[in-house]
């Protein structure tokens, strides 16, 4: 999960340098928030059929995920999405 050149972590919050350096106008930290929030507040349901996300090793690969879809690529967020100019660089569906 982690990239070539990093070391593994064991807590999703070890990530946030990695996170806070992302080049957006905060979306990707504000999903790295809520998640972190999330992975807090689910852990008195651990075991539950309805928790999808269970241990701190499945947040850890969620984070890892979010990390590998956004470090080192060109912003991945459509930003005022009502206006032609937002959707320049989006490719079109065939």
């Amino acid at each position: 999960m982690p990239a070539r050149d990093q070391k593994p972590v064991s807590h999703a919050r070890e990530l946030l340098p990695r996170f806070h350096v992302i080049r957006d106008d905060g979306h990707t930290i504000k999903v790295v928030r809520a998640m972190l929030i999330g992975q807090e507040v689910s852990k008195p349901y651990a075991g539950k059929d309805w928790i999808r996300i269970q241990t701190d090793d499945d947040w850890l690969r969620m984070h890892y995920l979010l990390l590998d879809g956004v470090e080192g690529q060109p912003s991945q967020w459509v930003r005022s999405a009502g206006f032609e100019q937002a959707w320049e660089d989006v490719p079109q569906r065939t």
